[in-house]
């Protein structure tokens, strides 16, 4: 019971922040610029998607090898996004290049995990594991999403990420 009240808590947070983030981006002049409404439900998403669920996650499964996966993939978004908030808004020196690497790690990372779980998996994608797994799958498609869009953003603004007056 728990776990869903601080489920709908974390979903209600991140709707809320999204709102702000949108409307402060876009009323006045941050850095940045102005942000379009995708963007804003796509940054919401793999928030909520890559930092949060996995979590929750990890209080039912009970496979080892999704353990893993979920844990490692945690790790390596919250390493992340622990750097890139102060690459984007202290030093200033955030370029998507960066991101698309951590993304293709990510990337790797889920293939190579599913690829080892197939020897120990039952394949009942049902209850928590298989939702888990569904997560695991969903997660490894936006990964690739993720690499494409930013790869041609940063093709588009032609690597005017940096400093004051970064995209």
């Amino acid at each position: 019971m728990i776990y869903n009240i601080l489920l709908i808590i974390v979903i209600i947070s991140i709707g809320l922040y999204g709102k702000s983030f949108y409307t402060k981006q876009n009323v006045k002049s941050h850095l940045g610029g102005k942000i379009s409404l995708p963007k804003i439900f796509w940054l919401m998403y793999t928030i909520y998607s890559w930092f949060f669920i996995p979590a929750f996650l990890l209080i039912w499964i009970t496979d080892p090898f999704i353990k893993i996966t979920l844990i490692g993939f945690l790790i390596l978004f919250w390493v992340r996004g622990i750097l890139e908030l102060f690459m984007l808004y202290k030093w200033k020196n955030w370029r998507p290049p960066y991101g698309i690497s951590h993304d293709a790690l990510c990337l790797i990372f889920l293939l190579v995990m599913q690829i080892g779980h197939l020897g120990h998996l039952n394949f009942n994608f049902q209850g928590d594991n298989g939702l888990a797994m569904t997560w695991i799958h969903i997660t490894t498609l936006c990964m690739v999403i993720e690499i494409y869009y930013a790869y041609a953003f940063f093709n588009l603004v032609k690597g005017k990420t940096m400093g004051e007056d970064g995209v």
